[in-house]
């Protein structure tokens, strides 16, 4: 190996060609010999790269920035199992909200319990996967775990993990919002950065730190508002998917977000990680008084929303599959704990993620005191939460009755009482009303698509000219009343056609990316991974772009073609760079498997 890197490097020298570098994880064989850490830094050694991060627990392995010679070199290396592409990773959206909106009683429609009560601490900590939480916020009671995205402590900008948090566990202290589980221990675990975005290997980082610290910290339950495009996939056969499996597999029960696109999460390509079934998928609807009926005020922050309804903007769910591990919570207009000892209100399933996460918290445990599902698998504890709001009585919300087919879950309720004696206690009047901050803007987060998007206007520019390699793409957008945005028009979206792995090689491989009127795209695919009788891996290769009917085909080189007509299946992502009307750059990635 040694010889070939510095061939590599030779090569490189000679040619002295611009250096394009990638960001890819590289995972070992799990019985390559050595550590992880001591095999990185040996192939660091060999060929002058420099890892982002390491792992040893969620998989064995490292993410950096590589060039095409340094991932050439990595996957002819014997002990290397696979490099993947490190896709960009944000928070999953919020939909701003407007001054002077009515608080919404999420919080008391979650517990289930009166308007003057709320529930004790749960006995174990959360673990909270975002943008860092407010350190020395007044109302939570949070620790530094770690920062995976940027430097220093997972310390909160944003404001989106903060929320999170509050909603979650913020203290029952007489001012403020009362969480779900109200002063239970937060372990703020940084893999969003403070813009909100992130990638895959920042998010690995997380969840190789959880496991690594779960006995430490007492962490029982992990809550990630965020994910993105993937594949259907399993444990054994995806390294993220495995990562989510291992973390399961050491007892942490995984809270995630469903999204806010309006879509079949499951539906090709699916969103990830809301559709492994080793989480509990929490989609969001509405609540304006704290209990069911339908008879609460519309949400003041929303023009098409109603109480006891479905989020408009939530992701639904077609499959059983998908279904088996959904539930519903508030998400429309929540109150909760915000970066520099306030409140906010956001909207989106972010915000119903945590609501679930205190109730599964309080399920672990609760003032000190175990809970049924302490003795519990965390895919036991999945189903406990889906049976449990399956069962319960007086919960019920309006599904879509336009789409009977989508899903959205039961209403999530906490499955028994967690303590002997009546666990509700009478909660801590506020003393007098509290000024919230208004922020100029209020963000709007989503994992999928692109960057934070915020209520103010962008800064007038001139459009540049489209690069050599791009097409222009002018897609229908639907009506949107006044007052309102479209989601189709601020989030571009990816999607690849279902396809034979022989027409990819023959004709082709079409992609669709929806964004708004005058957009411009550049694309291109690359070959992740391949199965065949040859050879169990392919350099990677990019193909060819061109705008063909308001489409992009994606068509593969002659050398590609060639080993992609050998091959039995392979893995291929393909990429695209969306450049906004306004100048902004939006960076969309989605992965499929061909047969």
């Amino acid at each position: 190996m040694r010889r070939l890197a510095l061939l590599v490097s030779l090569l490189a020298c000679l040619v002295g060609a611009p250096v394009t570098l990638g960001a890819e994880i590289v995972v070992f064989d799990a019985d390559s010999g050595a550590s992880a850490a001591a095999e990185t830094a040996e192939r660091e050694r060999d060929l002058g790269f420099d890892a982002t991060q390491t792992y040893s627990r969620a998989l064995k392995g490292f993410a950096a920035e590589l060039t095409p010679e340094q991932a050439l070199a990595l996957r002819a290396d014997p002990d290397v199992a696979a490099i993947v592409p490190d896709r960009p990773v944000r928070k999953l959206a919020a939909v701003p909200v407007q001054p002077g909106s009515t608080i919404p009683p999420g919080v008391r429609r979650a517990i289930q319990a009166p308007a003057n009560t709320v529930r004790q601490t749960a006995t174990h900590a959360v673990a909270v996967l975002d943008t860092g939480v407010d350190l020395d916020h007044p109302d939570l009671d949070v620790v530094p775990g770690t920062t995976c995205a940027g430097t220093g402590a997972p310390d909160d900008v944003d404001g989106h993990g903060t929320h999170v948090a509050g909603t979650i566990a913020a203290k029952d202290n007489g001012f403020g919002v009362v969480g779900v589980a109200p002063g239970t221990k937060i372990v703020a675990v940084k893999v969003l950065d403070d813009t909100g975005n992130g990638s895959t290997s920042t998010v690995l980082c997380g969840i190789d730190w959880v496991i690594a610290n779960r006995i430490t910290q007492d962490i029982e339950v992990a809550n990630l508002s965020l994910g993105g495009a993937g594949w259907r996939s399993t444990c054994a056969n995806d390294l993220e998917h495995n990562a989510y499996c291992r973390l399961a597999a050491a007892g942490v029960t995984t809270v995630v977000a469903a999204g806010n696109e309006e879509w079949d999460l499951g539906a090709s390509p699916p969103d990830i990680p809301a559709s492994y079934p080793e989480v509990l998928t929490v989609s969001a609807m509405a609540d304006t008084d704290g209990v069911a009926g339908a008879s609460g005020p519309a949400p003041s922050c929303s023009g098409v929303d109603a109480d006891d309804r479905f989020a408009s903007f939530s992701n639904f769910a077609t499959l059983s599959a998908d279904l088996s591990h959904m539930v519903a919570a508030p998400g429309v207009c929540i109150r909760s704990t915000y970066p520099g000892g306030g409140t906010a209100r956001m909207s989106g399933t972010s915000m119903a993620a945590p609501h679930v996460a205190g109730l599964v918290a309080l399920c672990h445990g609760e003032a000190g005191q175990e809970g049924p599902c302490s003795s519990l698998t965390t895919a036991q504890v999945v189903r406990r939460m889906v049976d449990a709001a399956k069962a319960a009585t007086g919960t019920a919300f309006t599904p879509d009755l336009a789409n009977p087919n989508r899903g959205y879950g039961p209403f999530a309720v906490l499955p028994s009482a967690t303590n002997a004696a009546d666990p509700l206690v009478p909660v801590v009047e506020d003393p007098a009303p509290e000024l919230e901050p208004e922020p100029t803007t209020d963000p709007v987060i989503d994992v999928t698509t692109g960057p934070t998007v915020t209520t103010a206007p962008p800064p007038m520019t001139t459009p540049a000219a489209p690069p050599a390699d791009s097409v222009t793409i002018t897609p229908s957008l639907p009506a949107v009343p006044d007052g309102q945005t479209a989601i189709s028009e601020r989030k571009p979206r990816l999607t690849i056609v279902p396809a034979r792995l022989r027409r990819f090689a023959e004709r082709g491989l079409v992609a669709r990316v929806s964004c708004a009127p005058g957009c411009r795209v550049s694309a291109r695919v690359t070959v992740v991974r391949t199965l065949s009788t040859r050879r169990a891996k392919l350099p990677v290769v990019l193909a060819r772009a061109s705008l063909r009917n308001g489409t992009i085909v994606l068509k593969p080189n002659r050398l590609t073609r060639g080993a992609l007509l050998r091959a039995k299946r392979v893995v291929v992502t393909v990429r695209a760079d969306v450049t906004t009307p306004n100048g902004s750059v939006v960076r969309l990635s989605r992965t499929v498997a061909l047969r």
